[in-house]
């Protein structure tokens, strides 16, 4: 798994994103945005992650990347270790019996957060294609966005634009 935490950091250093809700508030403090300011937040995202599309995302991203090393295993073993570690993970309930969770990617995964992230980064990137939607400031932590828009109109079609 090697490559996927190495990618994961390249994931994480994508513009826009931050590794704490603290370097919300220095933002605010340093670019003092002008206009419509929203807190926005993927809802129940681990538990409604595409598993299937997110692992899509994470291999063209690991194998079609030219300026990253492809990783020495092939991308269909990749695939099955991915789905293997994902798909109906196993948990204790709160009863003790052992329970398998069938959507979304669990909570304790080892792989939550890169998929998470994953899964993000690719909705934003599709979102941000169209010049027309890209707010003024747009900053992620996990799964929590802070945005600052010139228009109501524009934060709402940013809100809507990724269903």
């Amino acid at each position: 798994m090697e490559h996927i935490n190495y990618n994961h950091t390249e994931i994480k250093n994508l513009e826009g994103y931050i590794d704490s809700t603290d370097e919300f508030i220095d933002i605010l403090r340093v670019n003092k945005p002008n206009g419509f300011l929203a807190s926005m937040d993927a809802v129940s995202l681990f538990s409604n992650l595409p598993v299937l599309r997110t692992i899509n995302v994470i291999l063209n991203y690991v194998y079609e990347q030219a300026d990253i090393p492809t990783p020495t295993i092939s991308k269909h073993i990749m695939e099955d270790m991915l789905i293997i570690c994902t798909t109906e993970a196993p948990f204790k309930c709160p009863e003790g019996k052992l329970c398998v969770q069938h959507d979304g990617i669990s909570m304790g995964s080892t792989l939550g957060v890169l998929f998470a992230q994953a899964f993000l980064s690719a909705v934003e990137e599709a979102v941000f294609l169209d010049d027309g939607i890209k707010p003024q400031l747009y900053y992620r932590y996990s799964d929590d966005i802070l945005v600052c828009t010139q228009s109501n109109v524009l934060l709402e079609n940013l809100r809507l634009r990724p269903q």
